[in-house]
């Protein structure tokens, strides 16, 4: 009863890792994965931001490939076979008809001494992120590298016949069938080859999904070969060995194909521990725990026309490796495999223990003779006419536990139901991980000498790789004075007995804590805690006092000296103003303001007292010939802290008078009549100096003694003038123009017997204060001549 390993072709399956569910929109620029990449993708995770890393934080960053690529390679086929020279076509399996190893069986090429073997093709790059479901299928002469035949078959071909090849027995012959099917959102896909002869086996030569599976049966199948996705992991592992994927970069092709991963990255805060010791690799299945996958199923009880009861294998993935759990599910003949996870359809009636891909389970009712070793255990059968390892029939208390009846297990005999419990899947993709250990830092703690702190701690040499050396002694790190909520601490001393050693979070990290000396070596997950003790500053205030003076002050804007002391003195004001000074404990000054009731505080504060300057008005020295004063007083003000002393300068002009020759003055008298110290007038006042007479004269000539004396005529005051004097200093400052003229009459000229004038009248001169005495003469003449 133990059964054979032709049943282990039965698995056709896929993962939900299609390529149509795939999105688009990451598909790779340039700088990302080369050769036949479907799509690559490099990000920081949710959990890497939530870390606080950004792009600016990855080198190289995200978006390059560093290294990565994907490449359908063909190298791998065994000698004697060749991959589908057709372009873009990749070869992702290749069947012998032969010949078989044992000597009891035989094959096709065996029978009718040919060198045939079938090879199985699909695009090798998608369609916008899509691998096209067809597969071709080529049958091919080894000897002579001819196909013989082929075709393109899609999803739904069930029992088409494999064309060219002989009947392998009457009305019996090769066949395919590519199935499908979605479970629980796991898609099944595989194209599947029978020689619908018991006797007539094939060999599994070449299937790079599974590089491990050569074997040969009457019926054998090959696993489409779906979209995988083999992904590079960037992960801080913190002090308590929590790991956190900061970054992930992935590269989707064909399972089969050859894959680089991306390589090692620089993160700022964190420094490299470990890296994988292979990065390269042939792209495995991706797995998702729970996924289950259908990997057979029969009638179990009726008739082949009129079935009761269906069983069905199903592995149930319990790890991404491809470790799984083998069930055999029971149901009503009418179910859909699309229900498999439904239990109230589907009863599990026996469960495996957790399996490795390849590995055989040792829990079933019936022995197996696997890969040349008999395994107890390594089959499950439902033989109600057997009895099993527990003396009881083989699967049946199983059947009526789960709710099954006698009469729905009527039949069962009519059908075969030996299953072998190995796991078929093929070993899992597994991810590339490159470890990180957050860097250490040193972290400054300012606490008073009870170890309370006085502020938030201050992180130094933040980013530092393992068994970096550490300084923190410099003032930079521990400042004199730390002013918090307006209180003041004096730095003391470091003292690293007040700190604990314990863990921390930072970022979401978790470091350990280690109270350390202000020097040291800083190691990974690890924050240095250095304690720097300060004292509380305490404050009190003096009164200072200062004054602030007004000096006014008289000048003469004419001299430019000032006026004398006798006349007006300067004048001096004072304000003495008084403010609280704030000094700490140590006697240094702060400034000025206010300290609180227990002297802990301080408030600075302008708060010197006011003072005045009273308004000071300028005297009048209009009766000492001076003017009016630029200013007739110095206003009042108000004196602050923020006065200076200052000096105020009025100023006062000098009056003029002017002497005229109607009101003359007495050279040698007062100037100022009330100034006892007055000037006097000077000579150059006196009435002559200010006005001029006229004259003219007429001279008569030629008549001997009779000639007529001078006539002259005088004009007093014809000509005036006025002066200027400065009444503070009695100096003349001007004089105006001489004015005014005269023009003399005309005078009759004598009768002098014996004679004649050469002019009957003389005179009409007129006179000018340039030329006052003006002259004209009269000539006489004896009378006949």
């Amino acid at each position: 009863d133990s059964t054979s390993t032709t049943d282990s072709s039965a698995a056709t399956n896929t993962s939900t890792t299609d390529s149509s569910s795939t999105d688009t929109s990451a598909v790779a620029a340039a700088s990302s994965t080369t050769d036949d990449a479907l799509i690559s993708e490099g990000k920081i995770t949710d959990e890497g931001t939530a870390a606080g890393l950004t792009d600016s934080d990855v080198t190289p960053g995200m978006s390059d490939a560093n290294g990565a690529s994907i490449t359908a390679d063909q190298t791998r086929i065994p000698s004697g076979y060749k991959a589908d020279p057709t372009e873009g076509r990749y070869t992702f399996g290749i069947l012998s008809l032969g010949p078989v190893t044992a000597s009891d069986l035989t094959s096709y090429n065996q029978e009718y001494n040919t060198n045939y073997y079938i090879r199985v093709s699909v695009d090798k790059n998608g369609n916008n992120g899509v691998y096209n479901d067809s597969i071709y299928i080529q049958l091919v002469d080894a000897d002579t590298d001819s196909v013989l035949w082929e075709t393109t078959s899609v999803p739904g071909d069930s029992n088409i016949r494999v064309g060219y090849l002989q009947n392998t027995s009457a009305n019996t012959y090769y066949t395919y069938s590519y199935t499908t099917s979605v479970t629980n959102g796991v898609e099944s896909k595989g194209i599947y080859f029978i020689s619908n002869l018991g006797t007539w086996y094939s060999v599994n030569e070449y299937e790079p999904a599974n590089p491990s599976k050569i074997t040969q049966a009457t019926g054998i199948g090959f696993d489409y070969p779906i979209a995988s996705t083999v992904e590079t992991r960037y992960i801080a592992t913190d002090a308590a060995g929590n790991n956190v994927v900061l970054a992930t970069y992935d590269e989707t092709g064909r399972i089969g194909y050859e894959y680089t991963a991306s390589g090692e990255r620089s993160f700022t805060g964190l420094e490299l521990t470990s890296a994988p010791s292979s990065a390269s690799g042939t792209l495995a299945r991706s797995y998702k725990v729970g996924d289950v996958y259908i990997t057979g199923n029969k009638n179990l009880s009726g008739t082949a026309d009129n079935p009761v009861l269906q069983i069905a294998r199903v592995e149930v993935v319990t790890a991404t490796d491809g470790t799984c759990r083998i069930e055999m599910r029971v149901a009503k003949a009418g179910a859909s495999l699309s229900d498999i996870n439904n239990s109230d359809i589907w009863k599990t009636i026996f469960s495996t223990e957790e399996l490795k891909p390849g590995e055989i389970s040792v829990l079933g009712n019936n022995e197996v003779t696997y890969n040349g070793v008999t395994v107890k255990g390594g089959a499950y059968t439902v033989n109600l006419n057997r009895t099993g390892y527990d003396g009881n029939p083989d699967g049946y208390n199983e059947l009526i536990a789960a709710g099954f009846t006698d009469d729905q297990l009527t039949g069962w005999n009519n059908f075969t139901t030996n299953w072998l419990l190995n796991n078929r899947l093929t070993l899992g993709q597994e991810t590339i991980d490159y470890y990180y250990a957050p860097q250490g830092q040193v972290r400054i703690n300012y606490v008073t000498s009870d170890g309370t702190a006085i502020q938030a701690p201050v992180t130094a040499y933040e980013n530092s790789n393992n068994n970096t050396s550490y300084d923190v002694t410099g003032s930079s790190y521990h400042p004199d004075t730390i002013t918090v909520n307006g209180k003041t601490y004096r730095y003391v001393k470091s003292d690293k007995s007040l700190g604990t050693a314990g863990t921390t979070t930072i970022n979401g990290f978790t470091y350990n804590t280690t109270p350390s000396d202000v020097k040291g070596t800083i190691n990974s997950n690890t924050v240095n805690d250095v304690y720097f003790v300060y004292e509380q500053v305490t404050y009190h205030t003096e009164t200072e006092s200062k004054t602030v003076t007004r000096t006014i002050e008289y000048y003469d804007s004419v001299t430019g000296e000032a006026i004398p002391s006798t006349l007006e003195s300067s004048v001096t004001q004072t304000a003495t103003l008084n403010a609280s000074a704030i000094y700490d404990d140590k006697g240094t000054r702060i400034g000025y303001g206010t300290v609180s009731d227990d002297g802990s505080s301080y408030t600075l504060a302008e708060n010197w007292t006011t003072g005045e300057w009273a308004q000071q008005d300028s005297a009048d020295l209009s009766d000492y010939g001076y003017t009016a004063p630029d200013r007739a007083s110095v206003d009042k003000v108000t004196v602050s802290g923020d006065t200076t002393d200052v000096t105020e300068k009025v100023y006062y002009g000098h009056q003029t008078t002017t002497v005229t020759p109607d009101d003359p003055v007495t050279p040698g008298d007062k100037i100022n009549p009330n100034d006892p110290n007055s000037p006097v007038y000077s000579s150059e006042t006196d009435r002559s100096n200010l006005v001029k007479n006229a004259s003219q004269t007429i001279h008569y000539v030629g008549a001997g003694d009779d000639t007529p004396a001078d006539n002259v005529v005088t004009q007093k005051d014809a000509f005036t003038r006025t002066v200027t004097i400065d009444k503070v200093t009695g100096e003349v400052l001007s004089y105006t123009d001489w004015t005014g003229t005269k023009t003399f009459e005309a005078v009759d000229t004598p009768v002098v017997d014996g004679y004649h004038a050469d002019v009957k009248t003389a005179g009409s001169l007129t006179a000018t204060p340039d030329n006052p005495d003006v002259e004209t003469t009269v000539t006489y003449t004896p009378n006949g001549k």
